[in-house]
């Protein structure tokens, strides 16, 4: 049986999200938008925190995002804080629990 892999839909997931839905929504920061920005740092953190991605992959994965969100006209700290506070969310929860990540990786 196959098992899905993490790092495909992480990969598949922020490439929608980067390339279709921030046009589709109002040039402001719509719930819908910072909700996008929210998935897309958690993603990425999962990414890092399971060693599919290096930190400069994720550095070049948020450049991308923020590019076509800013582009699409939402602020530059609205799209900082969003990305930022879900990324650090994800990460502070794989240091506290190791085990429980590794668990989410496999």
């Amino acid at each position: 049986m196959n098992r899905i892999n993490p790092k495909a839909v992480a990969t598949a997931a922020s490439a929608a999200l980067v390339t279709f839905l921030p046009s589709a929504f109002a040039q402001t920061a719509s719930p819908a938008s910072v909700q996008m920005v929210q998935t897309g740092g958690q993603l990425t953190a999962c990414a890092v925190s399971c060693g599919k991605a290096t930190s400069s992959q994720a550095a070049d994965q948020r450049a991308g995002m923020r590019k076509k969100f800013l582009a699409d006209g939402m602020s530059a700290s609205a799209f900082d804080s969003a990305y930022e506070a879900a990324y650090a969310k994800v990460a502070a929860a794989a240091k506290s629990d190791p085990a429980r990540m590794q668990q989410l990786c496999a």
